[in-house]
């Protein structure tokens, strides 16, 4: 899972080190957080849509020492800002709230409640992992659940 590896290739810093960035809002959206690469491994979810702790923490040290200021997104617009969203409502989230209360980054929790509600995993979650059993490699699935979750009507 070396996408959880290397902040380097992120495309946060890959457009930092592009040089100047213009004043302006951005907004970071995750879906999962977890404590470790085994933890993201074995989770329900896709795990390329997670992130490390270790990772999480590194990203907002580097845009803080870049010039941002994470913000809530009701607060005035001016300067270097980002605000930092989770979506879904996958439990890993709790993973978020000492790392975001520690440096005073307010976080937006964007939870869907029908999983929640029922317990049962997104569709694309629980298709990844059927796939995953039927011998697709992990990219292979990932590509598959793209494709489905971007025409889910034409999906088999």
């Amino acid at each position: 899972m070396n996408w959880l590896r290397n902040l380097e290739d992120h495309w946060v810093l890959r457009a930092l080190r592009r040089g100047h960035e213009p004043e302006g809002r951005r907004v970071l959206l995750f879906h999962q957080l977890f404590t470790s690469e085994a933890e993201a491994a074995a989770a329900p979810g896709l795990p390329f849509e997670g992130f490390t702790t270790a990772l999480l923490l590194e990203l907002l040290l580097t845009l803080q020492s870049a010039g941002y200021r994470f913000v809530a997104p009701d607060a005035p617009w001016g300067g270097r800002q980002v605000v930092l969203t989770f979506d879904d409502g996958y439990a890993s989230v709790r993973h978020a709230l000492p790392i975001c209360e520690a440096y005073e980054v307010p976080l937006v929790l964007a939870v869907t409640t029908t999983p929640v509600a029922t317990g049962r995993a997104f569709w694309w979650d629980e298709r990844w992992h059927q796939l995953r059993q039927h011998g697709l490699s992990p990219s292979s699935a990932s590509r598959e659940s793209y494709r489905m979750k971007a025409h889910p009507r034409t999906s088999s």
